[in-house]
């Protein structure tokens, strides 16, 4: 269930990336790391730590994003 909320939250975040609408593509990185998080949670589920490390450092570029778009 967490990968395809993942998946779901990337597919939105592509596409809001990708139509270029100035009003809605800053929300991109809210789907993103909604996406990540999820993803994240799985990898912790599963103990699978490449994909910790790989979604934490997503997480944080997310933030980051999140950061420069609302600030």
């Amino acid at each position: 269930m967490l990968n395809w909320i993942g998946t779901t939250n990337f597919l939105i975040a592509g596409t809001l990336i990708a139509t270029k609408l100035e009003t809605y593509d800053k929300y991109a990185f809210l789907f993103f790391l909604a996406g990540h998080f999820s993803c994240l949670l799985n990898a912790y589920k599963k103990d699978i730590n490449s994909l910790k490390i790989r979604y934490v450092f997503f997480c944080i570029i997310d933030c980051v994003g999140i950061y420069n778009w609302f600030s």
